[in-house]
């Protein structure tokens, strides 16, 4: 009876370490035809820190978007870095065309954007850092990212 005890309790134990390292895994793949782009003006006005609220939509970290490539066309809300673009990038009237993470195409203006990676510092200087970012199709169909550094 104590040695069928003994190895109950062994198996629960495996099956709990198993358990705990064990992760969901989802496949992804590359959304063809679009890339990362950072925006300039969330590298140079963001003074955020760690558990602070981010501003409100519309200030300088959040340019925005619009439904056709002028600015007097509907604004669809406004776009955090990354951006996805098109690519290569479809550029029109010095607007660039995008996709969001809800799948929605839009427009923002290309002077706010800069190579994903790219952190613009106040002075104007520009540094290059080892993130990378990539759009992904997951397979529930829906559009995401996937990040690296190296």
């Amino acid at each position: 009876m104590l040695r069928i005890r003994i190895l109950g309790l062994a198996a629960v134990v495996l099956m709990g370490l198993s358990l705990v390292g064990s992760y969901a895994v989802e496949a992804m793949k590359p959304l063809d035809g679009y890339a990362c782009m950072g925006l300039k003006s969330d590298k140079e006005f963001n003074d955020w820190v760690p558990g602070s609220v981010a501003p409100p939509p519309g200030g300088p970290d959040s340019p925005p978007v619009f439904a056709e490539p002028t600015e007097g066309s509907r604004r669809l809300g406004y776009n955090y870095s990354p951006v996805i673009v098109k690519w290569p990038l479809n550029e029109v009237n010095g607007y660039v065309e995008i996709v969001r993470i809800s799948g929605e195409r839009g427009w923002i203006k290309k002077d706010v954007l800069v190579t994903y990676g790219t952190v613009v510092r106040k002075d104007g200087t520009t540094i290059k850092t080892n993130r990378h970012c990539t759009p992904i199709i997951k397979t529930d169909g829906k559009i995401g990212l996937h990040f690296a550094n190296g």
